[in-house]
């Protein structure tokens, strides 16, 4: 065969091969994908099987396909695509309207996880300056791995030993934590997981005092109170000024995680590891280069943040039970019902203290004062029980109205915020009664002069 036939031959016989497009980016680059289980090197044996006689060699059909197919490749194994860009990609190829919406859709999608992913790179670019404040972490579950690792066909049916190991990833140092244990130490819960987040933040990052954190959407185990809790922890004992937590787009979440996951994959294949510490050994000789810091998880590091958690964030149950404890809380501070949920709640009383707190003020005195009932029999917070009721009686005498006595509101959307009126007047008014205890001896008039009622002030002509 000459070079022509040859090469006409090579060309006829990848031409049939099935292929399809890439719809997990928004590049047009017309770049399309053999089959995961193919390669150069089993495509020339299929060419030797089906054209024995030929003389192509190897190297001659690696030349002719990467001349004649640049944009021909091999896809990767499908372990973790977009359920999103696969279904609306189907939709898509309707030619009805339903498949121009769902081609709009996908778009948005795209943009929204390249958005996302850019973010993330310039956010780690911006804290590699020597002049940074902020701390950019990753965080990653890698998929379960197993010891021992032998290939005789009895272990595949045989109970091997699981394996965990909880990434973190330092983006401005480039340093890799990996938080290894055994199932028969801890198991793979969300409560494992928040307390080895714990362990390295405390012990190992405390660099910077800003924290932005970037996690996939898995909700067991990244989008849970326990989490919640530990950010509001570490804030709130001074470990860092403040905690961000950023979700990459679901079905786009590749971090640098899973680049380093890659590498421990490479190595596994080399290297049977029989039992858990020869599988630590493994991770940290995966990388030469800055390589990964294995922290062991025993028992006593792993901390009930369940129970903790459930009693200080229990929203769900605030929101849900809104209408009754609004009817329950009408005593307001004479009943119990109405101080304990206050607890968990921004109001009035302590918002003006959060919304001005600046960056480097402490907050254990705004949390002490939230945790902890204030003390509400003072003589002032007496008397202005005492005058509250009069107060209403004459406003009511006085405008010709009705004011209903009401309890605690929570907000429908944002469950954290509160407010306990002292009345309502129809359904678009509220009434807050003041009785301030310094001005109990004078007149209104004398009162706002002296500067005992701030919210009123006297012009010449008339009282406003």
């Amino acid at each position: 065969m000459t070079q022509t036939e040859m090469r006409d031959s090579v060309i006829l016989h990848v031409m049939p091969f099935p292929r399809e497009e890439s719809h997990y980016t928004r590049n047009k680059n017309n770049k399309e994908f053999l089959s995961p289980d193919l390669n150069i090197s089993r495509l020339h044996k299929a060419y030797k099987i089906q054209n024995p006689d030929s003389n192509v060699s190897l190297q001659f059909y690696r030349r002719t396909f990467l001349k004649y197919f640049p944009t021909l490749s091999f896809r990767r194994p499908r372990t973790d695509t977009c359920m999103t860009c696969d279904r609306l990609h189907m939709i898509g190829k309707d030619i009805r309207i339903v498949g121009l919406n769902a081609i709009k859709e996908k778009e948005l999608h795209l943009r929204k996880a390249d958005k996302a992913k850019t973010m993330m790179y310039y956010n780690m670019k911006d804290a590699q300056e020597p002049n940074s404040d902020m701390l950019v972490l990753c965080m990653d579950l890698e998929k379960v791995l197993f010891v021992p690792r032998l290939t005789h066909c009895q272990m595949y049916y045989s109970r091997q030993l699981s394996v965990y190991n909880l990434y973190l990833h330092v983006g401005d140092t480039r340093k890799s934590y990996m938080c290894v244990r055994h199932e028969g130490v801890v198991s793979r819960g969300a409560n494992e997981i928040c307390s080895s987040f714990l362990k390295v933040v405390t012990s190992r990052i405390t660099t910077k005092k800003n924290i932005q954190m970037w996690c996939d959407n898995c909700a067991g185990q990244n989008k849970n109170k326990m989490l919640v809790f530990v950010m509001f922890y570490l804030v709130a004992t001074g470990w860092f000024e403040s905690i961000e937590c950023l979700f990459l787009v679901s079905g786009h979440s590749f971090m640098p995680c899973d680049q380093d996951f890659a590498m421990i994959e490479k190595r596994k294949k080399r290297v049977s590891s029989m039992v858990p510490s020869e599988l630590k050994e493994m991770i940290e000789a995966s990388k030469l280069n800055n390589p990964f810091e294995v922290v062991d998880i025993e028992d006593g590091d792993i901390v009930d943040l369940n129970l903790t958690a459930n009693r200080f964030l229990n929203t769900t149950k605030m929101a849900a039970n809104r209408d009754e404890i609004e009817r329950e809380t009408v005593e307001q501070s004479q009943s119990r019902k109405w101080l304990e949920p206050r607890r968990y709640l921004l109001t009035a009383s302590n918002f003006g203290q959060v919304i001005s707190s600046r960056p480097d003020t402490g907050c254990e005195g705004i949390l002490k004062s939230m945790l902890y009932s204030p003390d509400l029999d003072t003589r002032a917070m007496e008397y202005g029980r005492e005058h509250e009721q009069d107060a209403k009686k004459d406003l009511e005498l006085a405008l010709g109205i009705e004011i209903k006595e009401c309890g605690l509101y929570i907000d429908s959307n944002n469950v954290f915020l509160g407010a306990t009126p002292d009345g309502l007047i129809g359904h678009d008014t509220l009434v807050e009664v003041k009785c301030p205890f310094s001005a109990a001896d004078m007149d209104p008039e004398e009162a706002i002069l002296n500067k005992k009622i701030t919210f009123w002030k006297i012009n010449k002509k008339k009282k406003k």
